[in-house]
């Protein structure tokens, strides 16, 4: 368990974030998101960090993978029946800027050959940076879906020049268990990127997309 942070209060804030959602009966899968405020940090002078990190389960019920493929790949990825798209279609996002955004929304995570990889990032990489979603390195020779359960593992820091930031975790059909393992996971990697460790952390809260946020720092 990350130090400072009580084991036994984070299981009593999950078990709360759960039945709440639990009694609510949503339509849809709430996702859970850990919320942090900054402090100690000046954000128009410090350099705004960001990381990319791995943690145990995935975060999302239905996430959605798009593999940015070579002629091979797409075609292994249509056999598979993963999405995919083709450098005509990413020459295309650099073109036309509604049609990047519309793509990149539609996919909470991309894989892109490394054949290829160079390119996508000098055509599109600042904006799906920005949003979060960078493609992960699929070389031939790796497991499709291996490599989309890296995907679906993966989680990025992004700070932007503000003293908060937020981070999807799992959601609320996760067990106790599951969801305080990525949450472990997430503020292992948060302090990581932190200057002064737990003196740059104000607190920390959970929360379900329609639930109440429960504070474990």
């Amino acid at each position: 368990m990350s130090t400072k942070v009580s084991r036994q209060l984070m299981r009593e804030c999950i078990d709360a974030l759960l039945n709440e959602s639990a009694r609510r009966h949503r339509k849809f899968t709430e996702t859970v998101e850990m919320q942090i405020a900054l402090k100690n940090i000046n954000p128009h002078k410090d350099k705004p960090a960001s990381g990319t990190f791995r943690v145990k389960h995935s975060m999302k019920p239905n996430f959605k993978v798009c593999v940015i493929g070579d002629p091979e790949h797409c075609d292994e990825a249509k056999a598979e029946k993963v999405s995919c798209i083709d450098m005509d279609t990413v020459r295309l996002m650099r073109k036309k800027s509604s049609v990047a955004k519309r793509i990149i929304k539609k996919f909470d995570g991309f894989l892109a050959s490394t054949t290829i990889i160079k390119d996508v990032t000098n055509l599109v990489g600042p904006m799906m940076k920005r949003m979060g979603k960078l493609p992960l390195p699929l070389a031939h020779g790796d497991n499709l879906h291996e490599k989309i359960h890296e995907a679906k593992t993966t989680m990025t820091f992004q700070m932007r020049r503000v003293l908060w930031l937020a981070v999807c975790v799992g959601h609320v059909k996760m067990t106790t268990d599951m969801l305080s393992e990525n949450v472990d996971a997430a503020i292992r990697s948060l302090l990581t990127l932190l200057k002064k460790d737990w003196q740059n952390i104000r607190s920390i809260h959970l929360k379900s997309t329609m639930g109440r946020p429960q504070r474990i720092y």
